[in-house]
């Protein structure tokens, strides 16, 4: 029995053991592989998903906050709400997406006027949110006039 196990470990372990730590390229290829991504990158892959796919509203509150916190400065968050407040008419999106619009242009022009372009589809979102019923929506339309 003994023997068994000598001549395994010779001739089976041993030389993959030697082979794998001898090839020096496949281990300067892993370092060189190694992808950091941010914590709770991989439950805010399932979150948007669940948003894309089933209107989870708790998982748009949570990536859009996580969006927010992340980069305050970006309006990235606008693809969700355009999906939330379009394909499943939830409201407090509509809001969002306006917001996200407005931010994105103030950082770009870095002034409070919108461009031609995109104004009239900042001012949609708000418009359908306040025929909705959305106070946010109501109270930035009462402020943008």
């Amino acid at each position: 029995m003994m023997k068994c196990i000598k001549k395994l470990l010779l001739y089976v372990v041993l030389p993959f053991a030697l082979g794998f730590c001898m090839d020096w390229n496949n281990w300067f290829s892993l370092i060189d592989t190694r992808v950091f991504v941010p914590l709770g990158a991989a439950s805010s892959f399932y979150e948007k998903k669940k948003i894309v796919e089933q209107g989870d509203t708790a998982c748009y509150f949570a990536v859009r906050d996580s969006i927010m916190h992340d980069y305050p400065l970006s309006g990235t968050y606008f693809y969700y709400s355009v999906i939330m407040s379009t394909v499943y008419d939830y409201v407090p999106a509509n809001y969002d997406a306006y917001k996200a619009i407005a931010d994105a242009e103030r950082i770009i022009k870095k002034e409070k006027k919108g461009s031609p372009i995109t104004s009239p589809v900042a001012l949609f979102f708000l418009r359908r949110g306040a025929e909705k019923g959305d106070q946010k929506c109501l109270e930035a339309l009462i402020q943008n006039k």
